[in-house]
């Protein structure tokens, strides 16, 4: 996992994107709780942009936090999506 491996590196990073197929019944803990515990020890304000690459009825994203944004595929408009988000355009925190 990303956060994981960037939290053992002690990887600072202000934004990170994660290609998914969704699927998160591997490893020991849940992306949600790695993204957590990356946050606690080494950057509090990283935003993440999940790109769903398969189509599914859930995310590996906690509904409740506003610095991961969710998207569904992939088009030529995704890099300037993630600058954007980012960058806190367009979003209210």
């Amino acid at each position: 996992m990303p956060f994981t491996w960037a939290q053992s590196e002690g990887l600072y990073a202000d934004g990170v994107v994660v290609l998914t197929d969704n699927e998160t019944w591997a490893g020991d803990t849940h992306p949600a709780q790695a993204l957590g515990h990356y946050r606690e020890a080494v950057s509090p304000q990283a935003d993440v942009v999940v790109v769903s690459l398969t189509a599914a009825g859930y995310s590996i994203k906690d509904p409740e936090d506003e610095r991961v944004l969710n998207v569904a595929g992939m088009d030529a408009s995704l890099p300037l999506v993630v600058n954007a988000f980012i960058r806190g355009q367009g979003r209210h925190t």
